[in-house]
């Protein structure tokens, strides 16, 4: 290990034939793996060894239509919090179709970038229960206030003397 840190050739030595890199950068940058100036790059692996990585099966799919359900409903949860109107609400194959077809982006994004996908999922997924709560909360708001407006209207009719 601690010979691949060593330059090999006298090239890559300050010029004193000592076999030390010619600087801090160089050194990190060999302890790294990376070829000094680059910023990625695998400088002490060889060819067969950066080949063998590409040829990684892909994981099995990680998200299924039930998972991201709160996710893709999301945009039309809150339309129905804004609004109130029912009509935002997704039916059971509207949801079905768009949760398979979110699933499946899902899916492909972590083949292509995984790296924001787990923070993205998490705060779209917090998103949705917030939402969720909130729609939970607007219906026993609502419910109260309709609960008020009749006790107000029956006390109106009682305190109203009859003509007879």
């Amino acid at each position: 290990m601690a010979d691949a840190l060593l330059p090999s050739t006298p090239s890559e030595t300050n010029g004193s034939g000592n076999g030390l890199p010619k600087s801090i950068e160089e050194l990190n940058a060999k302890r790294r793996g990376v070829k000094p100036g680059s910023k990625r790059g695998s400088y002490n692996k060889q060819p067969h060894e950066r080949a063998a990585v590409a040829n990684v099966e892909a994981p099995a799919p990680a998200f299924t239509p039930d998972s991201v359900r709160p996710v893709v409903s999301l945009p039309f949860n809150l339309a129905f919090v804004k609004t109130g109107f029912d009509g935002f609400l997704l039916s059971d194959p509207e949801s079905e179709n768009l949760s398979h077809a979110g699933a499946m982006v899902f899916n492909q994004w972590v083949q292509v970038d995984p790296r924001w996908l787990a923070l993205i999922t998490f705060s779209l997924t917090l998103a949705s229960i917030s939402v969720q709560k909130t729609m939970l909360y607007r219906q026993a708001l609502m419910k109260f206030q309709m609960e008020q407006e009749a006790k107000k209207k029956e006390a109106e009719k009682t305190a109203q003397p009859s003509n007879g």
